[in-house]
């Protein structure tokens, strides 16, 4: 058996966002409900953070960092990324982020 994925979002060309967690996937955004929600971001190229509108009227912990908080109109935020590992024959990466929800948060793919 390979490595299990959760529910997935397509986050930009070559790009997809997969959630663990008390999670819903629908369309262009993720709606995260509260508690921990682990974000693994796979990639053909490293990527230090990955840019998301962050709505809601919750707010996103994460490591190290200050509290993010939801707004209902939402916010451009660049979610850090920490790198997990490289696929060597593709050179394909996967970068991951873990947060701890309180409400409920939504990040939505941003339109260019």
């Amino acid at each position: 058996l390979g490595p299990r994925f959760g529910a997935a979002l397509a986050s930009a060309p070559a790009v997809t966002s997969f959630f663990e967690g008390p999670v819903t996937v629908r369309e262009d955004e993720a709606r995260l409900g509260p508690g921990r929600v682990d974000l693994l971001v796979r990639s053909a190229m490293p990527m230090p953070s990955i840019r998301m509108v962050v709505g809601g009227d919750g707010r996103l912990r994460l490591p190290g960092r200050a509290s993010i908080i939801a707004r209902p109109a939402g916010a451009l935020v660049d979610l850090p990324l920490e790198p997990r590992y490289t696929i060597r024959d593709t050179g394909e990466t996967f970068q991951g982020l873990t947060m701890r929800v309180e409400g409920e948060v939504i990040l939505r793919v941003p339109s260019e």
